[in-house]
């Protein structure tokens, strides 16, 4: 029966009155409003479906039913628009009372005359989905389509991808899987499959679905993928490359497949395959520069650094706007001794991308080499930016020195870096000192009770620096840009560092023999090591008469197989070495360091102990080219190599020099 007109009217405002208060999740309101509505109209389809729905949200199902009921009733005969959403809601709250049969005839009603209405809901999806707020709301869109019509492969599809969106990885997994059951057989459903179970930690179950993908399709790309990549993770690499190499063979026009060989092997130890895999990958796809990058870097590891300047020039002409194209061209250059063209290659970089702070840092190593301070410091400062930096940030919650005065002050110097680089930087303390200041230090434990002697340090922190009362602050190795070093002005002079006497680490006397310290192995901390000396190219020296070796050689370097054999030749004084300033007493007790690039080569420096320094072909940037000597250390000499990877000169050189010392 129609309403009088006033009555019409109040129920209007009142809907619309409470469809505001829904919006704005004011659901007592809402309840109120409606309420209200029913007083007046107790068919009301709006009213009733709406308080129907926050019944059955609320765990009361069965009063839902009973204004669903109602809702699903009016909206068939007077508001269709309501009616397919009524039945949907009505079957859901019968099937939470477990009355499926009457549920799914309410689903099938909704098919019946409403067909288009689980597209429509996939609509509904798309649109909502798109908003990473709304994903939840996209899903239950999807739901309600799926119970008018679960053959819906649309709606399937669509609610797998949601469910990977909220990575939800194992209902997702089944979606997929309800999918491919109403499907004809399609690798990539499987495929879809297997990695949802991956990513939720069912390998064996992904392991399976990706074999029906590769039993559909044996030469599916991105089922041999998923494969190999799982086989990766579970630690299973025999497979890996024969796999790969099948499908190569299969598919030889497939660069992607090349070039994912490629980086297998180099992953697996075998790079001088791998540089013909990604040649033969790039033969096809020439425009991929992060492949040429990647042929750029194995080219580098096996020392052959031209052709790495080669590969990375391709890499600039196919995206000559990608900054670090630039910058990979100039690190390899650089290796080459081209420093001009280093130079041009960083300037590239940095005028492409400003905030390129590995190339910012690049640059600082061709100018440094190049000895041109006090400029090349400013570039020095982005290695707070670098994006493999593994030191701790500069705290910038207190004030940081910025070269004002500081007499009066006291200023706490930070260890940032690697024991060698803090060890460098110590020197400086004496010249804050001489400005007015009182200096304190933080530095690892390693490191304490050397610095703690230090000229010009009266306190050493180690871990937490909290307690440390200070006026300002600044990380060691700023100081030589806040200082305006040059070549000509580094802080000296050496020895620097002196080593304390210690009960238990006295050396036997011996006399008219020369007793030479040896390190011959890096950390591990630089991912492309060429500092190290293979123990094998140093035996030759052991045989050098009135001479006696001494190990100062740290980690499992200590234990070398390759000293089998030789162990009555060299001491290992590694069980004596507990800190730095046990080594610097066991170093003074030496008449010669022999070293690679680490941290024993510049605590000799700063004892002043007689050091020659073995470098590679690329040396760190404070050992510059070319020269013999180092102007941060004065009892150095350097042995350089003449080519990347080749020790044979340099050690026939200092095995010369050996015999004339003696």
């Amino acid at each position: 029966m129609a309403l009088e007109e006033a009555d019409q009217a109040r129920v209007d405002e009142l809907a619309k009155r409470a469809s505001s208060a829904f919006a704005e999740s004011d659901l007592g309101q809402v309840r109120q409003l409606y309420g209200q509505v029913l007083e007046i109209d107790p068919a009301h389809p709006a009213a009733n479906y709406w308080l129907g729905y926050l019944e059955c949200r609320e765990g009361r199902p069965e009063n839902g039913v009973n204004y669903l009921r109602t809702a699903t009733e009016s909206a068939l005969a007077c508001a269709e628009w309501l009616a397919p959403d009524s039945l949907v809601e009505l079957g859901m709250a019968l099937n939470t009372l477990g009355q499926a049969d009457e549920a799914a005839e309410q689903f099938a009603t909704v098919q019946q005359r409403f067909p288009n209405y689980a597209e429509g809901q996939l609509s509904i999806a798309e649109d909502l989905g798109g908003d990473e707020h709304l994903v939840e709301s996209a899903i239950d869109a999807c739901h309600r389509g799926l119970l008018v019509n679960g053959r819906h492969n649309g709606l399937l599809k669509k609610t797998a991808e949601l469910l990977e969106q909220e990575e939800r990885w194992d209902e997702a997994a089944d979606f997929w899987g309800h999918l491919a059951k109403l499907s004809a057989p399609q690798a990539n459903l499987h495929i879809k499959m297997g990695i949802a179970w991956q990513h939720h930690g069912e390998a064996d179950y992904a392991r399976e679905q990706f074999d029906k993908a590769l039993a559909i399709e044996p030469e599916n790309e991105a089922a041999t993928f998923a494969m190999v990549q799982l086989l990766d993770e579970q630690g299973e690499p025999k497979e890996i490359i024969p796999r790969l190499k099948r499908l190569a063979k299969a598919k030889p026009e497939s660069a992607r497949v090349a070039l994912a060989l490629a980086n297998y092997l180099r992953k697996y130890g075998r790079l001088a395959e791998a540089i013909d895999w990604w040649r033969s990958g790039l033969a096809r796809e020439p425009n991929w520069d992060d492949s040429w990058r990647d042929l750029g870097l194995g080219l580098e590891h096996l020392h052959r650094i031209n052709e790495a300047v080669e590969a990375y020039r391709h890499a600039v002409e196919a995206v000559p706007d990608n900054s670090e194209n630039h910058r990979y061209l100039a690190s390899a250059l650089q290796d080459a001794g081209q420093l001009d063209s280093a130079l041009e290659s960083f300037n590239r970089a940095t005028e492409l991308n400003t905030d390129n702070a590995d190339a910012h840092w690049g640059r600082f190593w061709v100018r440094a080499l190049r000895g041109e301070f006090p400029a090349a410091w400013d570039d020095y400062e982005w290695r707070w930016k670098l994006s493999n930096r593994n030191t701790p940030k500069l705290d910038d919650s207190t004030p940081l020195w910025d070269g004002n005065d500081l007499s009066g002050q006291t200023i706490f110097l930070r260890a940032e870096q690697g024991y060698g680089d803090t060890i460098q930087a110590i020197r400086y303390a004496p010249s804050l000192v001489e400005m007015g200041a009182t200096v304190k230090v933080g530095c690892p434990p390693a490191l304490a009770r050397l610095l703690a002697d230090a000229p010009g340090v009266s306190e050493v922190a180690t871990g937490n620096a909290g307690t440390v009362t200070y006026h300002c602050h600044q990380a060691m190795f700023s100081l030589p840009r806040l200082l305006g070093t040059t070549l000509d002005s580094i802080p000296g002079p050496a020895p620097y560092l002196k080593a304390q006497s210690q009960a238990g680490l006295e050396l036997p006397q011996t006399k008219g023999i020369l007793r030479v310290g040896l390190v011959w192995q890096g950390s591990g901390s630089q991912s492309l090591d060429r500092r190290s000396v293979p123990f094998e190219f140093l035996k030759p020296l052991l045989e050098q008469e009135r001479t006696l070796f001494f190990s100062l050689q740290l980690g499992d370097a200590a234990h070398d197989p390759g000293r089998a054999g030789v162990e009555e030749k060299i001491a290992d004084l590694s069980p004596l070495m507990d800190d730095f300033a046990s080594t610097a007493t066991l170093m003074e007790q030496l008449d010669l360091i022999i070293t690679i690039d680490t941290a024993v080569a510049h605590l000799a420096g700063a004892l002043g102990k007689p050091t020659w320094l073995l470098l590679s072909a690329t040396p760190d940037w404070r050992w510059m080219l070319e020269r013999l000597d180092s102007p941060w250390y004065p009892s150095m000499q350097l042995f350089r190599q003449a080519k990347p990877g080749d020790w044979s000169e340099p050690l026939a050189k200092l095995r010369e020099e050996l015999g004339r010392t003696i």
